[in-house]
């Protein structure tokens, strides 16, 4: 469950930064912290429900959109 976080930068970031580059890195940023924001309920969510195949989800969802470092450097 800890690895899910940083498969999903692993595998976010170069797509976030394509999506930056086509679309603006404005949009890029806010679509990054809206859907971590919603990866972070969905993990929040899972504890509260003791359902761990959401926390997965969650984890992951977070790890592929939290790789906004990819859209700031850039």
């Amino acid at each position: 469950f800890l690895m899910a976080y940083s498969v999903g930068q692993f595998f976010g970031g170069p797509f976030l930064g394509e999506y930056a580059d086509r679309k603006g890195k404005k949009k890029g940023l806010i679509f990054s912290v809206f859907f971590t924001l919603v990866g972070l309920v969905i993990t929040a969510w899972s504890m509260k429900e003791h359902l761990l195949w959401l926390l997965l989800a969650g984890r992951l969802m977070t790890g592929l959109c939290a790789s906004n470092l990819s859209i700031c450097l850039a």
